[in-house]
């Protein structure tokens, strides 16, 4: 994220020139009410790439459900865990769409839920990877892949929009009781999103599993 505390002072060129080394000219500036930041959207992911992660996100918690149960495997908390971790991720959009909709006054307030919602979905997730416990192998390999992916997904998203607040949102994450979840903050177009997550699922053997 570019934030330009005075706009005024500098010329279109130097504006330009400076804080985007002319490649993201044509980017759209969003005014963050009662106060003087503006953020610029354009360049690399922008909100809408995040509202539009988020149905992909889903799916990727949901599918779990899925490769666990294919694979006989019941946890009746690893159920209650996800239902509660996909709320999350959806909660994310409901924010997101609250602050474009917004009447610029009230928008400095709902930037903060945005942030509030993003950490919200990244413990809720992690709690939903924690609840599954399985022997070492190719299954287990393939759920501790789309769990770094995703969890790597929204401390992206938090690491882009509000890098001041990245810290105190890092935490470590585990797959069942063990095992440790590697997470690095990762900025996801959905396009590349989906390829991750598909190299994930076919070397798992799950090729019926890709997104498209």
């Amino acid at each position: 994220m570019y934030l330009v505390k005075d706009l005024g002072r500098l010329g279109r060129r130097k504006f330009l020139g400076t804080t985007v080394a002319g490649a993201c000219g044509a980017a759209l500036m969003v005014a963050v009410a009662g106060t003087e930041m503006f953020v610029l959207e354009g360049c690399a992911i922008t909100l809408n790439d995040v509202l539009n992660w988020t149905d992909i996100g889903t799916s990727a918690v949901g599918s779990v459900l899925t490769f666990l149960t294919a694979a006989g495997i019941v946890c009746a908390l690893c159920g209650v865990a996800a239902t509660a971790a996909i709320a999350a991720i959806h909660a994310i959009a409901d924010a997101i769409r609250q602050w474009q909709a917004a009447a610029p006054a009230d928008k400095a307030t709902l930037w903060g839920k945005i942030h509030t919602a993003l950490t919200i979905a990244l413990s809720e997730v992690g709690k939903f990877f924690q609840e599954i416990n399985l022997p070492l192998g190719k299954l287990a390999g393939m759920i501790l892949g789309i769990a770094s992916l995703v969890l790597s997904a929204i401390t992206g998203f938090i690491q882009k929009f509000f890098p001041s607040l990245l810290a105190a949102s890092s935490r470590s994450y585990k797959l069942g009781a063990t095992t440790d979840i590697p997470v690095a903050p990762k900025e996801y177009h959905t396009n590349d999103f989906k390829k991750e997550y598909n190299k994930i699922v076919i070397s798992g053997g799950h090729p019926e599993a890709v997104m498209n």
